[in-house]
């Protein structure tokens, strides 16, 4: 190695003992909820080095979430707007069907951090989705996808930040700036009038059996769809 090339290496440090991660997570959970966590400190920085205020810093091979705490406490620090996306398995195995990390340490690091009154992480906060992921058949889609699920999958087809399906009303409405998302789970003639009122409002209303709405508001100006439809064309491409 020649000098030239010496002088553009660089060294990361954690500033701590090996120990750094695992006393993170102790401290968090009050337990060893994880083995061998990656260091914070390490992850900052290179998290500094690497992203600038409005990057979205991504690690699929998350764990116990080192990557987001690491985020949330640079975008404190600077006053950035960083944002992340944890991914990972549950790492269920035959002699622990229920185990879920991404559930019980990953999402639920971020949940603590975000309601700690520890003075430690007083101005951390990221809100955030925990979602997961799992495979349907196209043939059973009608049978096998909730409405719940369908409705974020709509929600990120429209750019539209996601938000919690209410499931004791027969139609949910997500009004944005400039679009208007609404699923109907079940027929309601209430929703008929709701609808009249934002005819030519860019209107986007998804619904399982669309025809019966169609029927019901020809000449209103909103765009009716199937879910199925949309979910399956989306999906495939």
């Amino acid at each position: 190695m020649n000098e030239d090339e010496l002088d553009n290496l660089f060294t990361l440090r954690t500033g701590s003992g090996g120990g750094a991660g695992t006393n993170e997570i102790q401290g968090i959970f009050g337990r060893k909820a994880f083995q061998n966590p990656k260091p914070k400190a390490l992850i900052k920085q290179l998290a500094a080095q690497a992203s600038s205020c409005s990057d979205i810093v991504v690690d699929f091979f998350a764990g116990s979430a080192t990557t987001a705490h690491a985020v949330m406490e640079l975008d404190a620090e600077d006053g950035c707007d960083r944002r992340f996306i944890m991914v990972s398995s549950t790492e269920a195995a035959e002699e622990e069907p229920d185990k879920n990390l991404c559930r019980d340490v990953m999402a639920e690091r971020v949940r603590r951090l975000n309601a700690s009154d520890d003075p430690e992480y007083a101005d951390l906060a990221a809100p955030f989705a925990y979602l997961r992921t799992r495979e349907i058949a196209f043939e059973d889609l009608d049978y096998d996808l909730a409405p719940k699920d369908a409705w974020a999958a709509l929600e990120t087809l429209h750019g539209l930040p996601l938000s919690v399906y209410d499931r004791t009303t027969p139609w949910n409405a997500h009004e944005g700036d400039g679009v208007t998302l609404v699923m109907v789970d079940r027929y309601d003639a209430a929703l008929l009038d709701w609808l009249r009122d934002r005819s030519r409002q860019n209107v986007f209303v998804y619904a399982w059996a669309p025809g019966q709405l169609a029927r019901e508001l020809s000449g209103v100006e909103v765009e009716i769809r199937s879910v199925r439809d949309t979910l399956v064309r989306s999906f495939q491409q």
